[in-house]
Order: C-alpha cells, then sequence, then structure tokens
C-alpha cells in the first residue's frame, strides 16, 4: 500500500492516531484535572498522574490508548477491568475512585 492512501485502510488509521493525537508528547485535557503527567504506556492504555481539582489529591488516570477509536471489545475489557479492580480491597492495589468517558 502507498503511504498516499494509508487512510483507505482502517489498522493504519488507527496506528496513524497512535502515532499522533494519541500518541507520545500529546497530553490530554480531562476536565476537573491538572498536571497531567504520563508514567506508563502499554498495549491497552495510558496511566497518567494527575492533580484532582475538588480534592487536590494526587491520581492515577488510565485512558484507553485508541480513545473513541477504540473497538467494542477492547472498551468492555477496559470496563471489566474497571469492575474487577474497583471491587478489590487491598492496601496493595489501587482503589478506583471514579470511571467515565470522556469526549
Amino acid at each position: 500500500m502507498s503511504s498516499s492512501n494509508w487512510y483507505s485502510n482502517p489498522d493504519a488509521v488507527l496506528e496513524q492516531f497512535r502515532i499522533t493525537s494519541a500518541g507520545r508528547g500529546v497530553t490530554p485535557v480531562i476536565a476537573g484535572y491538572d498536571d497531567l503527567v504520563e508514567v506508563k504506556r502499554g498495549g491497552q492504555g495510558v496511566v497518567y498522574s494527575a492533580t484532582q481539582r475538588s480534592t487536590r489529591r494526587r491520581v492515577a488516570i488510565k485512558l484507553l490508548l485508541d480513545g473513541a477509536f477504540a473497538s467494542e471489545q477492547n472498551r468492555r475489557r477496559f470496563e471489566r477491568e474497571i469492575d474487577v479492580v474497583g471491587a478489590l480491597r487491598n492496601p496493595h492495589i489501587v482503589g478506583i475512585y471514579d470511571s467515565g468517558v470522556s469526549s
């Protein structure tokens, strides 16, 4: 496939999205949170350290790597992770205070 028509291939479009707007060096803006700093990037998501404005508490925020372009399967897996981790009660496992969809 030539580089002039990369946009006709959905996988190539998603890869381009990962490289640019969801890629390295682009910090998202999330309402209610300041000072976002990327901590870790994996195959499914990106974890940021941030300050929650309302509580001034340092928090971790995990976002789906593909954002709005994530497949339904990836969204379900991410939501399942939220459910499972949210049900755990252990001082060595991070707690979940909130979850939602950001536009």
